[in-house]
């Protein structure tokens, strides 16, 4: 089992200890019969010039979304005529299109103006948008604490200019990081991250994003340069909640319960396309010459391939198994969140506790993660204030998934176990194991 359990502190005087509240999962969504379709278009700016990474969500659901290419174009799928799209992207007003039975939806995007009085995060301090020479970019988290997100990561990908976020495939896995793009062939491509004024070589996804108050990223030399070398790839400026915002007890409490699939769901061959491309193999002795297109009435597959015993054996028998099935389920992700913060005469705190589930698309794929926080701060003169920002995080990874990579080798001939229902070690007949050893071996 793999454990993680990570504790950051920054404090000068004050040390406190937090509790854990979590609950219980909450209902299933429902299903319905709506037919899927497609809509596509382009974004381009007053300029007419495309627009690349604009955010393309549902109103109805905006843990949905897409980012447009390199080109400006979408293409994004729908299952209610009356919905309506949403287009954000940073420094642009965000923009609403009702689909209204169109298949093709083309958007100009226009500039967001009032963004430049905005109070951004910088190395030495705060300063207004409009009196930056640098290059910087803030996540629109509005919009994110809104959607069944577990990763702080999500917040960023395809609406922050310049940060390219990779893909995961796992729960709970950290993805990938890259301001404006790849720096280095074979070094280190990570970010600088600072949480709340402080280094932090953590990983993203252990802290709770709903106790993120603002994320700014540092893009060029001249916006980071105070942090010196080792800000060559890059910083990403993380700044958590308070209670300085309010003065009587705020208390607050979100849950949702979401469903997962694979943006891009593997289609295994079943026996008849298998047999097809065993026969395609072979192709001088399967087809006729000589055009080789038709197939050869007198090939067989016992005489003319190199098939091992089992596999000619789940010929005989008509095995046809669906190793990709076998493996996969509905993922889906719970998550509750608890906190309280507020302000009196002379001090501001802000409590919360975090508690996620998360099973993702393959057997076996666990994730869970409890997280607690304590910020105080306390004014002990108009010129002296003290306090603490302290933080535990604990990740359990312990599942074990089946090997993908073996999964695509497997041939639908061929069957996992065998008729007492014992595991088989090699269930094609060569050298390469059987997928599900992975999983028991967890």
């Amino acid at each position: 089992m793999k454990q993680k359990f990570n504790i950051f502190y920054h404090i000068t005087v004050l040390l406190f200890v937090c509790g854990i509240l979590y609950g219980l999962p909450l209902g299933a969504t429902a299903g319905g019969f709506d037919v899927e379709r497609t809509v596509q278009g382009k974004v381009i700016d007053e300029n007419n010039d495309p627009l690349i990474g604009v955010t393309v969500t549902l109103k109805s659901n905006p843990a949905k979304g897409v980012s447009t290419d390199v080109d400006g174009n979408y293409q994004i799928t729908i299952v209610d005529e009356e919905e309506v799209l949403l287009f954000s992207y940073t420094g642009y007003l965000t923009t609403e299109e009702p689909v209204s039975g169109r298949s093709v939806i083309n958007v100009v995007m226009r500039p967001n103006v009032t963004q430049l009085e905005e109070v951004v995060v910088i190395g030495y301090g705060t300063q207004r948008r409009k009196d930056l020479t640098g290059s910087l970019a803030a996540a629109p988290l509005d919009a994110f604490q809104e959607s069944p997100n577990t990763n702080i990561l999500q917040a960023l990908s395809g609406s922050t200019p310049g940060i390219n976020i990779g893909q995961t495939a796992q729960a709970g896995e950290e993805p990938d990081i890259q301001i404006r793009g790849q720096s280095s062939l074979n070094g280190n491509q990570d970010p600088l991250i600072i949480l709340d004024g402080v280094f932090y070589r953590g990983r993203l996804s252990d802290l709770n994003p709903k106790d993120i108050q603002s994320v700014d990223v540092l893009k060029d030399a001249s916006s980071k340069a105070v942090y010196g070398a080792q800000a060559a790839n890059g910083v990403v400026i993380i700044t958590t909640k308070s209670g300085k915002t309010t003065t009587k007890p705020v208390i607050s409490y979100t849950g949702f319960y979401a469903t997962q699939t694979p943006a891009n769901e593997l289609t295994p061959r079943r026996r008849d396309e298998y047999l097809k491309g065993v026969r395609d193999v072979d192709w001088e002795n399967g087809y006729l010459a000589p055009d080789f297109t038709q197939e050869n009435p007198n090939w067989t597959i016992q005489n003319n391939t190199g098939l091992f015993p089992p596999l000619l054996a789940g010929f005989a028998n008509g095995t046809d198994f669906n190793w990709y099935d076998e493996v996969t389920n509905s993922g889906y992700v719970t998550d509750h969140q608890l906190s309280i913060r507020g302000r009196s005469s002379n001090t501001s705190y802000f409590l919360s506790g975090g508690y996620t589930d998360q099973e993702g698309w393959m057997l076996n794929d666990l994730y869970t993660r409890i997280t607690s926080r304590i910020n105080v701060d306390i004014d002990i003169t108009k010129w002296l204030t003290i306090g603490a920002n302290t933080f535990g995080s604990f990740a359990d990874f312990s599942g074990e998934s089946p090997s993908v990579n073996l999964l695509a080798q497997m041939s639908p001939l061929a069957a996992p176990r065998d008729a007492d229902g014992n595991l088989i070690i090699n269930p094609i007949g060569d050298l390469r194991l059987n997928p599900f050893f992975t999983e028991c071996s967890g």
